[in-house]
């Protein structure tokens, strides 16, 4: 209490001579009392109650013998410097006054405190005020806190106060050993068991040795750690870069690696989000086997926060590649791949299934690896150049789905909607395909068609590739002007276009094109347009490279032989070269083949018969349309079991070009059969296991518009016992349907077994078995013109009836009726 009064005293002593001074000071008395005194004013004038509560500190301090007549002197001194250049009470004298108490209170301070003042004179002596404030400021920061740097949103920190103080043209401060910690935003980031020398005055940090590791990124030190060598920081960022770095990452590789390290602090940082610390390679080509299980990765090699950044170039990209059965399946190229723990993707992959020789390509999707599933997303996001089609070489098709779904350890790959999305639609088609209303169609881009633009330019170069600056050229246009259109060639298929190089690449399907126009070559209509919902459209087999397609109502093989499938299901099996499998019905010009089996042969143009189940013929009538054409009507007879092959066209005129009115054809290369057990013919008692009529092997042309009369088919007639097997022709029936009218041999024609015998015409319709002439049995004669014959009895009008008189056991009289 004594002590505190007396302390009051003293400073309300000094206080005193300046309650009412004005004149500004220049400089500060050698004398301990006035010094005290004037400092004291100094203070309170500059704001009187933070002034007097300091400086009550101070006195206490400078009047407790803890400075020595050198350290006061040097005050002094320091202190007429700091007035003479105009610093201020708050905060450059409160700083250096502080410090000045921190030394005097401190033993390990104070055997810094030589060297600080040696450097402080050096300041004095060597810079200006501004430097002068920070030396004292970053002084004052480090002797409290160890911040060797700090601005009002980053800290640079020292783990320890082991440093020492010199000055070479600038001072700066030496730490032989120290972890140094930058803070910011809730994050930081620190360099382990370094050292270096700060400037701090001019807020840099030259420092050696020391390891970084990713632990703010959830990995452990033991598996990633970045060992550095020498670097530099500039301390007001909170950012610093290093060369020369020993990268460790033992997960992926059992040897160290050397590059760039980079580390930042930003705000609001997590694990799961943190993009810092980065190591990027100098080697740029990697190999790492099994990346995950089946999957090898080749390329550059960078860490971003927990993110293996896989990196390469336009010229050499960094690879993905899929394995299957120890051979590369899918491989998918990229400038950039990121690889994570969960997941593996990139923004712009170009991709490649292998298929035997062939392959299925697209030159940009979005890829997305789940590592946990297995499961490989590639999908398109409907910009630049993932617009365009998957070229199929194997299947020979332009594929447009919207995303590609494989489960790495199955053997199907689902081509669909991504999940969520209201599409259901997807279009492949045929490489041969031309739409004439297209190429029209395109004559709107430019004042020249751009496809015969494009293949002269090709020529002028004598290449493929060419740039889009000299499309603009010879346009007139700029390059922002042509851009749009490449794209829109790009996605037709018909170029390749390159967004950043501005490189256009002509396919073959801009030279097919304009070939076609010019009626230079064939071409195809072949289009599979598929419309599902909660299936894939399309699902490729990876073990025989079949693929199944689904929601096709309709295919057009031949527009002009008038040539349509119409799918069971809504399904095909699409094979090699455009082949594929598929059961339903064929509509041929006049003919309707409903099958089980059918298999289409695209370089043949045709279609194999394998398991035909009817064949339904459509004739002319007598009667016509509103537009004066006659009617068509569908026989009611069909063939059965009929195996062969449909010839479409001239397997080199699948367009049409060439008119071929013998087309289509179809053979039947084995026998097939007619039934005639409808319930509609006499309700259905020709059974067809032994009611039929067998036919020949047939070749039938012209099927798109044949005369009736040419309606025929050669064969053999079982007609249950009725009448004994025999060789026919059916033809077109006046009823509509196929069958035959037959005249007895001379004689006549022995029936059920010989108990009878038909003489004259035989006739055979979907009005059942029937006869025109005179039946003989057991001495009669029934006279008809409509017997019915069935397999077992034989029904008629008679318009006449003779009974021979007969002796015997039993005797008949002889009748005769009318």
């Amino acid at each position: 209490m004594l002590k505190s009064r007396l302390l009051f005293l003293i400073f309300f002593f000094f206080l005193m001579p300046f309650a009412n001074a004005q004149v500004p000071l220049k400089s500060f008395s050698t004398d301990t009392a006035s010094f005290i005194q004037e400092m004291t004013g100094f203070f309170i004038e500059d704001n009187k109650k933070e002034g007097k509560e300091f400086m009550q500190e101070f006195m206490v301090e400078f009047f407790s013998g803890k400075f020595s007549e050198k350290e006061k002197n040097n005050i002094y001194r320091t202190s007429n410097f700091m007035i003479k250049k105009r610093l201020k009470p708050f905060p450059d004298f409160k700083s250096y006054l502080t410090i000045m108490m921190k030394f005097a209170n401190s033993s390990k301070l104070k055997e810094s405190y030589n060297s600080w003042q040696i450097s402080l004179d050096q300041v004095m002596e060597k810079s200006n005020s501004k430097k002068f404030a920070e030396f004292i400021y970053s002084s004052d920061l480090l002797f409290s806190e160890n911040i060797i740097y700090q601005t009002s949103t980053i800290s640079w920190k020292a783990n320890n106060s082991n440093f020492t103080f010199e000055f070479d043209s600038l001072p700066f401060v030496s730490f032989p050993l120290l972890d140094l910690k930058c803070e910011s935003k809730n994050d930081s980031s620190v360099i382990y068991n370094t050292s270096g020398i700060c400037y701090i005055t001019e807020g840099k940090w030259v420092g050696s040795g020391g390891s970084v590791n990713w632990l703010r990124t959830g990995i452990d030190d033991k598996t990633i750690i970045a060992e550095l060598r020498d670097y530099n920081i500039t301390l007001k960022m909170p950012y610093f870069k290093a060369d020369s770095v020993t990268f460790y990452n033992l997960k992926y590789f059992d040897h160290s690696l050397l590059g760039t390290l980079e580390d930042k602090i930003l705000a609001n940082v997590s694990e799961r989000n943190a993009t810092y610390p980065r190591f990027d390679s100098y080697e740029k080509r990697f190999e790492i086997k099994n990346i995950i299980d089946s999957v090898d990765y080749n390329g550059g090699f960078s860490m971003v926060g927990a993110k293996f950044i896989g990196s390469g170039s336009e010229e050499q990209p960094a690879i993905l590649t899929f394995n299957r059965n120890k051979k590369p399946i899918l491989v998918a190229t990229s400038d950039v791949f990121l690889i994570r723990k969960e997941r593996i993707s990139s923004d712009k992959a170009a991709v490649r299934i292998y298929l035997e020789n062939d392959s299925i390509y697209h030159p940009g999707l979005q890829l997305k690896l789940i590592t946990a599933d297995r499961e490989l997303t590639l999908f398109r996001d409907g910009k630049g150049i993932s617009l365009a089609p998957y070229y199929n070489s194997f299947h020979k098709i332009d594929m447009d789905f919207e995303a590609l779904f494989w489960k790495l350890d199955q053997n199907l790959i689902q081509m669909q909607a991504m999940k969520g999305s209201t599409k259901t639609d997807a279009k492949l088609e045929s490489a041969n395909l031309y739409l004439p209303y297209l190429y029209d169609k395109l004559f709107s881009m430019s004042p020249e068609h751009i496809l015969l633009l494009l293949r002269d330019i090709s020529k002028k170069f004598n290449s493929k590739e060419i740039l889009a600056e000299d499309v603009a050229k010879n346009l007139g246009y700029s390059i922002n002007d042509v851009a749009p259109m490449m794209f829109i060639l790009s996605n037709l298929g018909f170029i390749s276009y390159n967004t950043f190089t501005h490189k256009v690449i002509l396919k073959d399907k801009l030279f097919f094109y304009i070939d076609s126009n010019a009626k230079r070559r064939d071409y195809d209509v072949i289009e599979f347009n598929s419309d599902i919902q909660g299936q894939p459209n399309a699902t490729l087999n990876l073990d025989n490279y079949n693929m199944n397609l689904r929601g096709i109502p309709q295919i057009n093989l031949s527009d002009s032989q008038n040539v349509f499938i119409y799918p069971k299901g809504s399904t095909i099996v699409l094979k090699k070269n455009r082949d594929f499998d598929f059961a339903g019905k064929v509509h041929a010009g006049l003919f309707d083949l409903y099958g089980k089996e059918f298999s289409f042969d695209y370089e043949t143009f045709k279609i194999n018969l394998i398991s035909v189940d009817s064949l339904s013929i459509s004739v002319k009538t007598e009667e016509v349309d509103e537009e004066g054409r006659l009617k068509m009507k569908r026989i009611k007879t069909v063939i059965e079991d009929v195996k062969g092959d449909l010839l479409l066209d001239s397997p080199n005129n699948k367009s049409g070009l060439k008119d071929n009115p013998n087309f289509p054809i179809i053979n039947s290369r084995q026998e097939s059969y007619v039934y005639y057990d409808r319930p509609s013919i006499q309700k259905g008692v020709y059974k067809r296991d032994k009611f039929y009529f067998k036919l020949e092997p047939f070749t039938f042309d012209s099927i798109n518009n044949f005369q009736n009369e040419n309606l025929k088919f050669k064969g053999l007639f079982v007609s249950a016992g009725i009448f004994p097997d025999f060789q026919e022709e059916l033809a077109l029936q006046e009823d509509y349907s196929l069958g035959f009218v037959r005249k007895a041999p001379k004689g006549g024609y022995p029936v059920y077994d010989g108990k009878a015998q038909f003489m004259n015409n035989i006739k055979l319709s979907h009005n059942g078995l029937k006869g025109d002439g005179d039946l003989k049995y057991l001495g009669s004669t029934t006279s008809s013109d409509d017997l019915i014959f069935f397999p077992d009895s034989v029904n008629a009008l008679a318009q006449k009836h003779e009974e021979l008189e007969q002796a015997g056991k039993v005797e008949f009289p002889q009748v005769s009726g009318e």
